[in-house]
Parts: C-alpha cells; structure tokens; sequence
C-alpha cells in the first residue's frame, strides 16, 4: 500500500512538474507576442513620426514632383529663370542635389523601375530632345526627337529598354524602340502606341476594332523577335495594364453591369482573383480612376456608387487590394479626389496629386504638402 501511494505521489509530483513547464512556456510565449506587438507599433510610430522636409524654393519655382527614387528620396523638377533643373531632394533631411539642367523645358521625367535610371524630354519650337542619365546625373543617351509629345514606356525586366511613341501635332504618331545600353533608338512599325511589357520580349495591347460592342475589344500580343502577333484568348475589356508583378484588365462585370470587373493575373495569363466595384461612365465610355501596383498590392479609388464623372460629386475611397487574395484596405478615413498616385519602393509613402505635389503616409492616410502649403490629414 505505501509503494502505491509513493508511486502515486511521484506521479503527481511529475504532473505538477509538467504544469508549471506548460505555464512558463505560455507566459513566455505571451511576453513574445506581446514584444514582437510593442516593437511593430513602435516601427509604425516612428515611421508616422518622421519629419518630412518638403521642398523649398531656393531652387527656383516649382513644377512637379517626376517620382520615386529611393524610399525616402524623390525627383523634382524646378525652373530658375530661363533654366529648367531636375533634383534629387531627401524627404528625411532635406537635401537638394542637381541631377540635370537644361535651357529647354523638361516636359517628362520617366523613371525606370529599378530607380536606376531617368529618361528626360525636354521640347520647344526647335523639337524634342531624350536624354537618359543614370542615378548620379551622368547622361548615358541623348538624341533628338521629331515630336509634338511624347509618351515613355519602361520594359520592367530588363530596365534597359524603352518604347517611345512620338506624336505629331495632328496625333498621328511613330513608335520607336530604345536601347540604352546599345545606343540604339530603333523605330519600329509593328508596335502599337501605348502598347506594355509583358516579358523581355513581347508587347501588349488592346486591339480596338470599330465594331466593338460595349467598349470592350481583345488583348493582342507582339514578339519582338519574331514580330509575330496573336489575339489572346482573355475576355474582352476596355483598360488593361501590365507590371512587373501582376497583369490587370478592367472589363464589365456581366452579372452587375452598372460594376467594374478587376481581373489579376500572372504573367503566363493564370487568374489570380477578381474584385467588382462602382464605376462612372464618361460620355460614350467608362471611367477608369488613376491606380498603381506596388508589392502584390493593387492602389486605386474606388466612388461611393455609380453614375456619371461629369456630375459625380461624392468623392473617392483610397484603397488597396491583394492581388492575390482580393482582401480589400481603406487608406485612411477621408474621402479623396481621384488624383495620380506613385508608391515609395516598401510602400509607406505615396505621392499625390496631378504634379505629385503632396506626399500620404500609408499607414495613417495623413497627407501633407511638399510644395509648403497647408497640409491635410
């Protein structure tokens, strides 16, 4: 009898052992989640409470903001009497560096996706003129340009590359191909204006037709090795953007008309997910709000319902979408207008506005100046 109550002391002795391991490991895993919680709303604080330095006018006046070039630095462009410049200005502390100057307007500023490089269109009565620099301001490329304007259109998986499409005054246009790195600016016939990247080698496009009903017409694809073209196979829509993360077409959500239908795929044309939201018309079409992709996400403005550009006056939700996934997140709690947007790299900035002339933190939705005016929360 006394051997069976020892062995059932012992045993309960163990248990009570086992008990206090189990409840040490849960109160130490405790103080684990609740030190990982602390030091990720620290990050988050301090990155809320970092002073931004907008951009002052010792420069000369201000123009517009070109893009991202690092996390915490951006482009500008300034004029100073007859002189146009583009800086480098550091949000954090403020410093101005020249990366160019030129005695003809810079129109556009184009900066490739790696923040490597910067295409630079400068125009005036004589014509158009490209330069390429690389990130310290040395020109890598210029060359001349018969054009009225321009558009620029970076191959994200080569960063190397360029189509350039020259309009005329009568938007009649030529598309040319550019390489950097060859010192080659190659027109080519067989590329579509506004055409995108969707590898090292082929273009896309949406290859309107007159007899397209409902705004909507097919992709259709371009080898430029081969200048083979195909029409893929995807359903119709009426926008289409292609980036190095993801490919997005915008068509009409059949089971709810009145709704866009955000479609996401990979580069070999395999869905991801789609996401439905209201959407305005605009005269004879549909309009599309101003959006980017950063980091698998997709930013855009979506309206409070649906109905007519010209007369919507209801204001825009700023949202993110997984592109992924679809799990949808307001940015902020104000309503906004629908105004170009640019993503820093890690996305915890955004540039906005029509000459990206405010900057939004992410996280909160704050919105301050960077020309030095008011700021906006």
């Amino acid at each position: 009898m006394s051997c069976l109550i020892r062995g059932k002391s012992a045993y309960l002795v163990f248990l009570c052992f086992l008990f206090t391991l189990a409840l040490v490991g849960c109160t130490d895993k405790q103080k684990n989640i609740k030190n990982n919680k602390e030091e990720k709303d620290a990050v988050q604080g301090e990155q809320t409470k970092k002073t931004i330095f907008p951009i002052n006018d010792r420069n000369g006046d201000f123009i517009q903001v070109a893009g991202w070039l690092s996390n915490e630095s951006i482009a500008y462009i300034a004029k100073k009497g007859t002189s146009y410049q583009l800086y480098k200005h550091q949000l954090l502390t403020g410093k101005d560096t020249l990366l160019y100057q030129s005695n003809q307007e810079i129109v556009t500023v184009e900066i490739s996706p790696d923040l490597q490089k910067a295409l630079i269109y400068t125009n005036s009565l004589k014509g158009g003129e490209i330069t390429v620099i690389d990130s310290s301001g040395s020109v890598l490329y210029t060359s001349a340009l018969a054009s009225f304007e321009a558009e620029f259109v970076w191959n994200p998986f080569t960063n190397n590359e360029l189509v350039v499409t020259a309009f005329k005054e009568d938007w009649s246009s030529n598309v040319f191909l550019l390489k950097v790195n060859d010192q080659k600016l190659i027109e080519e016939a067989a590329i579509t204006p506004f055409s995108q990247w969707l590898n090292k080698e082929e273009l896309a496009y949406i290859n309107w037709q007159e007899q397209d009903s409902a705004f909507q017409s097919p992709l259709k694809t371009i080898n430029l090795q081969t200048k083979v073209e195909s029409v893929h196979s995807l359903p119709k829509s009426y926008s289409f953007y292609a980036a190095k993360e993801a490919i997005v077409t915008i068509s009409t959500n059949e089971e709810k008309k009145e709704q866009a239908l955000y479609t996401f795929y990979n580069h070999q044309f395999q869905k991801y997910t789609t996401v439905s939201m209201p959407r305005l018309a605009k005269f004879n079409d549909w309009f599309v709000p101003y959006f980017t992709i950063n980091n698998d996400k997709f930013y855009t403005f979506v309206p409070k319902e649906n109905g007519d550009i010209e007369t919507y006056k209801k204001g825009f939700a700023f949202v993110s979408f997984d592109i992924k996934n679809g799990l949808q997140k307001n940015i902020g709690k104000k309503l906004l207008e629908n105004e170009p947007i640019s993503l820093s790299p890690n996305g915890q900035w955004c540039l906005y506005g029509y000459y990206f002339e405010k900057l939004m933190n992410v996280d909160t939705g704050e919105i301050q100046s960077l020309s030095g005016k008011n700021n906006e929360s």
